[in-house]
C-alpha cells in the first residue's frame, strides 16, 4: 500500500472520529438520536469528555496523515482506542444493552484498528 493510500486512511479515520466526537462533545443528544443510545438523565458530563477524547483522536490522526513516521506512535493508542471501544460495544450489544446501530459503530472502529496495525507493520518503529 502507497504512501497515498496511508495519508487517506488517516484523513477518513479522522473524519470519522470528528463524526462521532464533535456531536458527543457539543449536543450528545445528536449521536444518541442517530445511534439509538439512550441517553442518561442528569448531567451529560462523561458523555462531552468520551467526545472530547474522540475528538482529540480525530486531531491525532490529521497528524498522522501529515507524516507518517515522526507521528507512527499515534497510531499504537489508536489501535488501543479502537479495539476498546469495539469490544465494549460488543460487550453492551450481547448483553442487549445497545442496538445493533450503535454495535455498528464499533464494526468501523474494528476495521480502523486492523488498517491501523497493517500501517503499525509496514512503518516499522525507529
Amino acid at each position: 500500500m502507497s504512501d497515498t493510500f496511508w495519508i487517506r486512511l488517516f484523513l477518513i479515520a479522522g473524519l470519522y472520529n470528528l463524526l462521532a466526537g464533535l456531536p458527543l462533545l457539543i449536543d450528545p443528544s445528536i449521536l444518541a438520536w442517530a445511534s439509538g443510545f439512550k441517553l442518561p438523565t442528569g448531567d451529560w458530563l462523561f458523555l462531552r469528555m468520551t467526545g472530547a477524547f474522540v475528538t482529540v483522536f480525530a486531531i491525532g490522526y490529521f497528524m498522522v496523515s501529515s507524516d507518517l513516521v515522526r507521528h507512527r506512535s499515534i497510531v499504537v493508542l489508536g489501535v488501543i482506542g479502537k479495539l476498546a471501544a469495539f469490544a465494549l460495544l460488543t460487550i453492551y450489544l450481547i448483553n442487549g444493552a445497545i442496538p445493533f446501530r450503535a454495535f455498528l459503530i464499533g464494526v468501523g472502529d474494528l476495521i480502523f484498528a486492523i488498517f491501523f496495525i497493517r500501517y503499525l507493520q509496514t512503518f516499522a518503529a525507529r
